[in-house]
Order: structure tokens, then sequence, then C-alpha cells
């Protein structure tokens, strides 16, 4: 199979579990073609389910053709729509095929969301300072350059981080691949955390958390009231206005973190 990915940066990750579903189903290899430079090797280069060479019938993914109000397990509702077989959730898991190696006690923080509406809950500072104050060294991964961020800076400079980082896309990986915890908003990277399976907490977004939470997502925000709008500018402020749900961060962290 020849399958070429239109999307962002989380889109094509939560793609990369769809080699390994479709060989199992058919015995097949899959070439990867998208839009991205080179293909995004990086997200591919370990994945024992993907062709070198263009064989097979050629088939398109086109992620923000989705209905969201109808949307179920993103991976899932893909591979339905390329091989006609429904399988469940574990068996097209995003998958970045490495071998995790965490330190201790680095958590990776992004404040940063391609859609303006998924990023800006009030209360990360805090949250940032409370878990430096448990002995946490904390990472802020700035991304103000990459692809997936729409040429978006920052929604916030955070304040009192241990160290930054401003990676390239490997390298974010690498970072990503080395964390206890990652914390960031419905983007690209929470994407990246889950196909490594680093736990992480989800800080919310325009889609309901059930159809973008992995298996490792440890928190996932609820905000009352929330309409999920999905568009670039949210018309009720939902997440800006969320309530203070640091304490419950904190105990998910604890309760989910080896120290």
């Amino acid at each position: 199979m020849i399958l070429n990915i239109h999307g962002s940066l989380g889109d094509h990750i939560m793609a990369t579990g769809l080699p390994e579903a479709y060989f199992k189903l058919t015995g097949e290899y899959t070439y990867i073609k998208t839009e991205r430079a080179g293909g995004d090797p990086v997200y591919w280069e370990n994945n024992q389910y993907v062709s070198k060479q263009p064989v097979g019938e050629l088939r398109s993914l086109a992620f923000n053709a989705y209905p969201k109000d109808h949307m179920v397990y993103t991976p899932v509702r893909m591979f339905y729509d390329i091989s006609g077989h429904i399988m469940d959730r574990s068996q097209v898991h995003p998958n970045l095929y490495k071998a995790l190696q965490p330190d201790g006690d680095l958590i990776v923080v992004n404040d940063q969301a391609g859609w303006p509406s998924r990023r800006g809950y009030p209360y990360l500072d805090e949250l940032i300072h409370s878990l430096l104050g448990d002995g946490w060294q904390v990472c802020y991964m700035r991304n103000d350059e990459f692809a997936d961020c729409f040429g978006s800076r920052s929604a916030r400079q955070l304040t009192g981080c241990t160290f930054e980082v401003q990676p390239t896309l490997r390298q974010g990986v690498e970072v990503l691949q080395r964390a206890s915890v990652y914390i960031g908003y419905d983007s690209g990277y929470a994407q990246v955390a889950g196909a490594l399976g680093v736990p992480y907490v989800l800080l919310a977004g325009p889609i309901p958390p059930v159809n973008t939470a992995h298996d490792s997502c440890i928190y996932a925000l609820d905000i009352p009231g929330c309409r999920r709008c999905c568009t670039t500018s949210c018309e009720n402020g939902c997440l800006q206005n969320a309530p203070n749900r640091n304490g419950e961060i904190r105990d998910a962290i604890l309760r989910n973190t080896k120290r």
C-alpha cells in the first residue's frame, strides 16, 4: 500500500500505527508518501512495517475531513476508511518504535498548540512552580518555528523552568523519549508522547479527549460547559476560563510516576 498522508504533526503521529495493522491484516508493507518535507522520516525510520519502495494501491488520508461530532478514536476510523475492517484501539495505536530510557525526575512542558483555541490554561505557571517545589526538573520545550504551529508564537513564556530547549523535530522526539511526564495542550507533541508511551497530561482542546487521549494519558482536563467548537478562535474562552485543576494534575503525576 502507498499511503499519502495530509495533515499536521499530530495527524502524522496518529497514523504511525496503521502500517503494522495493515501488515497484520494483509501481509503487505506500507510506503509512506506525505506533503511534509522528506515524508518526515523521523516518524517512520524505526517502523519495521514501512517499505522503502512504492508498491501497491495508492490510498489517501485527509484528516480534517472527519465530522467532529461523529468521531471515534481517530486511528481506528482511519484504518476502517483504508481497509473496511474495524480493529480495536490497541491494534492501531500510534507507535514511534522507540526504546524508552526516561530520566527519573524530568517533566517536559510545552505551552504551544497550532490552534489558538487549544492553548491558554491560566494556571500553567502556577503548576510549573509547584512541580519545581516538589523537586522535579522541568524542561520548557519551545517550538515557535514548528510547521504544525502555523507560525504562531507561544501563548505565554513560562517562567522558572529548570532549563529550556528549542529543538528540531528529531530532538523534540528525543527529549520526550527521556521524559517521565509530559504536560501540554491538544497538539502534535501530545500525540508524540502518546506514541512513545510517556505518561502525559492533556490540557483539553476543542476535540473531546476520548478521541485524542492515548493509553498513557494520565489526566485530561475537563472543562465544564466547553462546546468543543473546534474552531481557530474559542467563542466562549473555555480553556482560558477553566477552573484550577492543578491539585488533581499533581495527584495524577504522583500516582503514575516512580521516583
